[in-house]
């Protein structure tokens, strides 16, 4: 009993820790939801220039800059969102509010 359960925390933590580093440390992408599909939102940068689309895959974190946890159906148009994104596909979105 105690082996398998050194052993599923083990795993727990490695998949913590495989998850933390897959996501960028800085967010990059700065801006304001201009626009919305099922499965991307596109952002305007905030110091200006022209929008970028990004996936939202269904792995997606969504969070309040508070640190609480929000829905993909809590992002509108016209908030301001820090995008953590990789090759084009988003892994985390902040509301700033």
């Amino acid at each position: 009993m105690k082996r398998t359960l050194s052993f599923v925390l083990l795993a727990a933590f490695v998949i913590s820790l495989a998850a933390c580093a897959s996501a960028p440390a800085t967010p990059t992408l700065t801006g304001t939801i201009t626009g919305m599909t099922d499965n991307s939102i596109t952002v305007t940068p905030a110091g200006g220039g022209a929008a970028t689309t990004v996936t939202t895959p269904w792995g997606t974190q969504v969070w309040w800059r508070s640190g609480l946890e929000a829905q993909r159906s809590q992002l509108t148009t016209g908030q301001r969102v820090s995008v953590f994104a990789d090759n084009g596909k988003a892994s985390k979105i902040v509301i700033e509010y």
